[in-house]
């Protein structure tokens, strides 16, 4: 009886914990597919400083946190007047931070959206837990990558060989629509 108790209660708290994750819709509370408009008005509201020369696919704002993290860069791309991704870049005030900054990071995205799916490649002479593994990033021989998906959304977070953390929203549908006008206009300009 009281394994029955035990496996119902942890079946339970695993599914109400389940339950509790947010669906990937939005971006510092900003909804997907919201206009240039109300994200322009949305960015202000948190203190962000709209760049001028905004354009109708691209906007770039300074002075914008996620939690308590300051982007050093923030971008929001848009098409046919929607939002379908935000792009963020951190940076570490010491680079030997990089991978705990990283870490932390993903850290707090998981407990807001689940686990993602982390995978770390090396290239030889390099190898995880050898104590190099931030000069590894750097120079271009190692890969940090988690990505979290929700339906057709995303979210990846990357390090980058710069020493900056990438963290990038997407909505799938728009991103996929933008994608293919890309490659129309591409071929148009041949």
């Amino acid at each position: 009886m009281k394994k029955l108790l035990l496996i119902t209660f942890l079946f339970f708290a695993f599914h109400a914990k389940s339950q509790t994750t947010k669906p990937i819709d939005s971006f510092l509370g900003i909804k997907f597919g919201s206009s240039v408009a109300e994200v322009t008005a949305a960015l202000k509201n948190r203190g962000g400083k709209i760049s001028p020369g905004a354009s109708p696919t691209l906007l770039s704002s300074s002075n914008i946190s996620l939690g308590s993290r300051k982007a050093e860069s923030f971008f929001v791309m848009f098409i046919d007047d929607k939002a379908y991704g935000a792009y963020f870049v951190f940076r570490p005030e010491l680079e030997p931070q990089l991978i705990d900054y990283y870490n932390s990071l993903v850290s707090d995205i998981s407990d807001v959206y689940g686990k993602g799916k982390s995978h770390k490649t090396f290239k030889q002479p390099y190898e995880d837990g050898n104590g190099f593994e931030v000069q590894a990033i750097t120079t271009g021989n190692a890969d940090y990558e988690t990505i979290w998906t929700n339906e057709n959304n995303k979210i990846f977070a990357t390090i980058e060989s710069d020493g900056s953390v990438v963290l990038i929203y997407s909505e799938g549908n728009l991103t996929e629509k933008a994608t293919k006008q890309g490659k129309e206009k591409e071929k148009a300009d041949f």
